[in-house]
């Protein structure tokens, strides 16, 4: 299976890093986060380089990766023959379960809840189709759209987050798209984040010292609720936390950087940008780690320069992969970032400020009467409109009547209360052992919790509230597992620890068994307040892409067939700029004996002037939204 040529080239990889820093005391885990930097820069350098010359196809796809997966298995065998080492997969193992059997209970009950979850969201990754509705509107139609082109260049589209949108993550699915000639991995590019995620989060947790804080930490990252909604879709936010952890674990890995240390914080910082917009946001309060770590590592006269010009290096090597993206978007919008698309506030103060915080604080803390705390705060006190359409995306509402949406198991909006609760706690108690104890080891974990609080204050201060925010906080709440984990392991007793252990494992199996849309196990419909999907177990992989709507199912499929009698194999697209696009690629595919292209028309916007996909003279059939 040509899909295994990316498998074969990562495990080399990582098996690699991992025998080269033996000798450096680099762990498994470093090394997974190492190969998976190197993949992504591959995977986004290759795509860019064969749409050039619209050669983005299977047959120059697969040649580019057997040449990955064979060079990186002979680097593997030339550094095991000249070291004369033996990877034994007998002693791996040993040495994984004498590593679990030196644990204490708290931390093998963690450990346990994490393979568990992993292992259900990972099932549900691969049954699941991706039935997401931002990837069904525009994260998998680009996907297709750029394979039948075989170029990533922009085109004509009525649904503008098509093309102006990073296409990091993208790029990923589009290369499993090519190889496995379907939509069966598309869910786990996030999945990998999401063990990327807690893999790296247990490796932040390490070099702030303790061997418990890292199972803990890795519990709290793999039972946030979000990010479990999130790891079985082709959405981003798990894809961009997953690359600021990374960047976060270089920033700490050491206080001594090599010009290697540099290439790994600008590549896992530029794969960020290159993934979501947010990781600007809060890539920047990163930074500030860095450039006081720098401070401490550069002595003498000049020591404010270097940092700076080490800093603003990093800072412009992290942009340099979005330059094909952003130069695309500039040329179509007149703008690097692309189309606003009015989420950008409008007006800047400190009550603009509060009111951000404490609606998006909300957001995550759906109990009773604070909603309502929220609006009287807004009314009495900032004296402004909770919906102030300022600093409000598009007419939404901030009401009590959504706080019962925020605990369902739904991947939009899915809050996360007990991570957000024990993230205070931890940092205001470390906080105060530090100012009353002085205790100078607590340095590493309270700069990273500060460095999240500002990423999240100009999260606030740059964008409007949005009911689906919970997504795009997701890295705040990831990021934060290292600081909650060592809270938990070095300041609670171990009565407590169980209990929380305890608590987060139950909960994060809750969630991974009963996602909304496709779930495992389905809760009542007077639960979710949506319309609940069947078990992916029992259910038909095409009826999953349009979430029990048999009507909109029978529409796209009836009109496929009449296309495909008519041996109609140019279709045209008239959805609206937010129509669900994908599931017509999927029923035509099924339906149609012949190849077929798919285009917009009567597209009335910045785009409209791109390049056609192919001519209007060649279309013989339009599908419109009825």
């Amino acid at each position: 299976m040509p899909i295994l040529l990316i498998t074969v080239s990562f495990v080399a990889t990582v098996a690699a890093f991992w025998q080269m820093g033996r000798t450096t005391n680099d762990c498994f885990r470093s090394a997974f986060l190492k190969a998976s930097i190197l993949h992504g820069i591959i995977i986004a350098v290759l795509t860019e380089e064969l749409s050039l010359s619209k050669s983005l196809t299977f047959e120059f796809i697969i040649l580019g990766w057997s040449l990955f997966a064979l060079l990186n298995c002979g680097i593997l065998l030339i550094w095991v023959y000249q070291k004369q080492r033996r990877i034994r997969s007998d002693q791996i193992t040993q040495e994984i379960w004498s590593n679990f059997s030196r644990q204490d209970v708290s931390s093998k009950m963690a450990i346990t809840a994490v393979i568990l979850v992993l292992s259900i969201c990972l099932i549900t990754a691969l049954i699941a189709a991706p039935n997401n509705y931002d990837s069904m509107t525009y994260h998998m139609p680009r996907v297709m759209h750029w394979i039948q082109n075989r170029s990533v260049a922009h085109y004509p589209t009525n649904n503008l987050r098509q093309i102006a949108f990073p296409p990091g993550a993208a790029y990923i699915v589009t290369h499993l798209q090519i190889l496995s000639g379907g939509d069966r991995f598309a869910n786990l590019v996030q999945w990998f984040a999401f063990l990327g995620s807690v893999l790296g989060t247990s490796l932040i947790a390490k070099t702030f010292g303790g061997s418990q804080s890292q199972t803990m930490t890795a519990l709290v990252c793999a039972s946030i609720p979000m990010a479990i909604m999130q790891s079985t879709t082709p959405q981003t936010d798990l894809a961009v936390s997953f690359w600021l952890v990374c960047f976060v674990y270089f920033i700490f890995r050491t206080a001594n950087y090599s010009k290697f240390d540099f290439f790994w914080l600008s590549a896992s910082l530029g794969l960020a940008i290159l993934t979501k917009p947010t990781a600007i946001i809060f890539g920047a309060s990163l930074l500030m780690i860095l450039g006081f770590r720098l401070l401490g590592r550069f002595s003498g006269f000049r020591h404010y320069l270097k940092t700076f010009i080490v800093t603003a290096t990093i800072t412009v090597m992290s942009i340099t992969l979005s330059i094909p993206s952003y130069w695309r978007n500039y040329q179509t919008f007149n703008d690097f970032l692309g189309d606003d698309f009015g989420t950008r506030n409008e007006t800047h103060g400190m009550v603009q400020l509060i009111s951000n915080i404490l609606r998006n604080l909300a957001m995550n803390l759906p109990i009773a009467g604070f909603w309502e705390f929220v609006e009287i705060i807004h009314e009495n006190f900032l004296k402004i409109d909770v919906n102030e359409p300022a600093i409000t995306f598009n007419g939404l509402i901030f009401a009590p009547i959504y706080t019962w949406l925020m605990l369902t198991p739904n991947e939009d909006f899915v809050g996360n209360p007990v991570h957000l609760i024990l993230g205070l706690i931890a940092t205001g108690v470390l906080a105060i052992y530090t100012i009353s104890r002085k205790e100078r080891d607590l340095a590493k974990v309270l700069s990273l919790a500060s460095a999240i609080i500002v990423g999240f204050l100009l999260f606030c201060l740059l964008l409007k509230w949005q009911i689906w925010a919970n997504r795009l906080l997701l890295p705040v709440f990831i990021l934060g597992a290292p600081v909650t984990g060592y809270f938990m392991s070095s300041y609670l007793s171990k009565a407590m620890q169980r209990t929380l252990v305890c608590l987060l494992a139950v909960m994060a199996i809750f969630y991974s068994l009963t996602s909304v849309y496709h779930p495992l196990i389905p809760l009542p419909t007077s639960w979710t307040n949506v319309n609940q999907s069947e078990s992916i177990l029992v259910s038909e992989r095409k009826n999953l892409y349009f979430r029990g709507n048999v009507k909109q199912m029978e529409e796209y499929t009836k009109f496929a067939r009449q296309a495909n009698q008519n041996k109609c194999s140019s279709v045209g697209l008239s959805l609206g700029k937010d129509g669900l696009e994908y599931p017509l690629w999927v029923i035509m595919e099924s339906e149609s004996l012949q190849p077929f292209k798919i285009k917009h028309i009567n597209v009335k916007n910045q785009s409209q002037d791109l390049p056609p996909e192919f001519l209007d003279a060649e279309l013989c059939a339009t599908f419109k939204n009825r």
